[in-house]
């Protein structure tokens, strides 16, 4: 059996200095009467025959099993008074209501909705393109859905908007977001699969060069009921809200890349890493596709010629392969710290050994599993 994992973070420690980040906010709509009014972002006069929409989310509850209203701008009755160039969002945990639903330009009814499980209190990143030919749909940055649709457009004379939704169905509806919207762009070309991928997990560090970006919703202020529009003149006005709905946002954290190693010589190598003195630390995030069937698999080595090696791994001999163990090796002496805890695979972990001058202590996922005294 091969053992593959994919690592995405190895920091190790001696001291650490800090450097303030930019503040990371969202804004939590109660799904009963909350939401951001843009302005006509799309008009008649002013189609876009390519688009793009991409936004972090976190739904609390789900104020309607099929319907609820993510963002758009009022859709018609269709087949019978279908409104121009008009579209929802909406995201429901049963039926087919996932996804973007609407009308082109020419009334052309287009349906992105899929049926996929969306639990509560999970962020998701989602995103919905449009290149002239093909929509397709993107969930964490994987291609979920795709449908051709030639040579449309959308424009209209409706307000977009943000968490609340208008639609006909036989009456008028408005349908509300339960929960948190983080990070809303808007383009008028369609985002590739790698851009999507590559932009997803961080704010565009240059919004005013970015020329096919329409507008742009950081979500980061802290207080006020505008939505500060980062790229254009779309700025948003929270609507039946007090300005107190901005909370910390934890949809977005580093560039979210990791290296997928096949289990059989893959590795990367850092030369002249020198770790030195009584204390140190390291830690890394690792993803087990399959686990070695008879001996360990180191995930890091700090390898200082010798005997001398500081050591994340899994198994050890005749230890389980699923173990977790920290191991530091120094002066001819061998000392093994052995996890209670047993991994599965297909799941992320974050895994650190630690040693303080006296004693070792191994952590899963922010908490202690094992330690044992060191000197």
């Amino acid at each position: 059996m091969k053992n593959m994992y994919k690592l995405t973070i190895l920091l190790i420690a001696l001291t650490m200095s800090t450097s303030l980040m930019a503040q990371n906010n969202c804004l939590d709509f109660d799904g009963t009467s909350d939401y951001v009014n843009c302005g006509n972002i799309f008009t008649y006069n002013n189609p876009v025959s390519e688009f793009t929409f991409e936004f972090w989310m976190n739904i609390n509850s789900f104020t309607d099993a099929n319907y609820m209203g993510v963002f758009g701008q009022q859709m018609g009755d269709y087949p019978n008074n279908p409104s121009y160039g008009n579209f929802v969002f909406y995201c429901g945990n049963t039926g087919n209501s996932f996804g973007l639903e609407g009308y082109f330009s020419d009334q052309t009814h287009f349906d992105m909705r899929q049926a996929i499980p969306f639990g509560t209190g999970v962020w998701k990143h989602v995103a919905t393109t449009y290149d002239g030919t093909t929509m397709k749909m993107y969930v964490d940055g994987v291609l979920i859905k795709s449908v051709a649709y030639s040579n449309e457009s959308l424009g209209n004379s409706w307000n977009f908007f943000i968490a609340k939704v208008y639609n006909y169905v036989s009456t008028l509806n408005t349908e509300y977001f339960d929960g948190q919207i983080d990070e809303f762009r808007i383009w008028n070309d369609a985002r590739t699969e790698d851009e999507i991928r590559q932009n997803m997990y961080r704010e565009l560090p240059d919004p005013s060069s970015e020329t096919n970006l329409v507008a742009y919703y950081k979500f980061d202020q802290t207080s006020g009921t505008s939505l500060t529009d980062s790229k254009g003149s779309y700025t948003g006005t929270l609507t039946n809200m007090t300005g107190s709905e901005w909370q910390t946002s934890p949809a977005m954290f580093g560039p979210k890349n990791a290296l997928d190693f096949d289990g059989s010589n893959d590795y990367v190598s850092i030369n002249n890493l020198y770790v030195s003195g009584s204390a140190f630390t390291v830690e890394t995030w690792a993803y087990f596709i399959s686990f070695n069937g008879s001996a360990d698999a180191y995930i890091t080595n700090l390898f200082r010629g010798g005997d001398e090696n500081i050591v994340l791994r899994i198994g050890d001999g005749d230890k389980d392969n699923n173990m977790p163990q920290f191991v530091v090796t120094i002066g001819g002496g061998q000392y093994k710290l052995d996890a209670n805890a047993r991994l599965s695979t297909n799941t992320w972990y974050h895994l650190a050994g630690v040693y303080d001058g006296s004693e070792m202590r191994l952590y899963i996922n922010g908490e202690l599993d094992k330690s044992q005294s060191q000197s």
